[in-house]
């Protein structure tokens, strides 16, 4: 799940300059782009893209950057995060309100959940589980926690602090690809799905990250890096053009970067 936490923080005055292509043996067309003002933005499993603008609305998109729909919910406040892991089932997370706010894939409100849980004080990131429940990482007490739907909680991981010494400030929940990752801005936590800790990748100042086909993509510093989960393999990658490039995203058929108020689509080569 991406968030707005990256934008806010210094580290992404960083940029990427990095040229040439996306991987040394892919070659990516530019097919389009997607006007964004503000926050973050997202994919889904079907390519789609959500934009979330200056003003916390929503704005869906086909991968080829014709909008679909548009979703407002600037009552709420501030977006927080956007999981759309499942596209037809999409969780948007107010975390001022402690509450998750549940649409279609039209982006139409199907319903709300209420986080505000005597054992959950202090909600940081949230994730849809692989089989429709919540993650969470309760800043309170320092744990990953697994809700159902209705707000029961099933798991938690035990404080992190007894098997690491940084103090978390989650960055994104991901449940992908049989492992539960938090990204953190030191590094990445990997947990299996009953919240059971596996190990801490270190990773200086991790800006935003997307796992994708056994791999993290990582934007640190103004450099993007891949870091293969299977072998522990660490590449700095390059990228197309030679302007700034603030977020990315990787689906299997696009690679999706933002520079300055647009978001530029490249359709990815037949090497992939």
């Amino acid at each position: 799940m991406w968030n707005s936490k990256s934008l806010n923080n210094p580290l992404w005055v960083a940029v990427l300059f990095v040229v040439v292509s996306w991987v040394l043996t892919e070659t990516v067309q530019k097919i389009g782009s997607i006007p964004c003002s503000g926050n973050f933005f997202t994919t889904d499993n079907l390519g789609n893209v959500y934009v979330v603008q200056a003003d916390n609305s929503i704005e869906k998109y086909n991968p080829q950057g014709l909008r679909l729909n548009l979703g407002n919910f600037k009552i709420k406040g501030k977006l927080h995060s956007l999981d759309v892991s499942n596209p037809f089932e999409i969780y948007l997370f107010y975390k001022d309100l402690n509450r998750i706010i549940v649409t279609d894939n039209q982006l139409t409100q199907r319903g709300e959940i209420d986080m505000n849980k005597p054992e959950l004080i202090q909600a940081a990131a949230i994730a849809r589980s692989y089989d429709n429940g919540i993650w969470v990482f309760d800043l309170s007490d320092m744990q990953l926690k697994k809700y159902t739907k209705d707000m029961k909680l099933q798991m938690q991981s035990g404080n992190m602090r007894s098997f690491t010494a940084e103090i978390a400030e989650p960055v994104s929940i991901l449940d992908v690809e049989n492992k539960v990752y938090m990204a953190n801005y030191y590094g990445l936590e990997i947990f299996d799905h009953f919240a059971n800790h596996l190990k801490t990748i270190p990773w200086d100042k991790i800006d935003h990250s997307q796992v994708f086909e056994g791999k993290l993509y990582n934007s640190t510093n103004g450099i993007l890096t891949s870091y293969d989960l299977s072998n522990i393999e660490k590449k700095n990658l390059t990228i197309p053009d030679s302007l700034p490039v603030y977020q990315f995203r990787i689906t299997p058929d696009n690679l999706y970067l933002q520079r300055g108020d647009s978001i530029f689509i490249y359709h990815r080569g037949e090497n992939k």
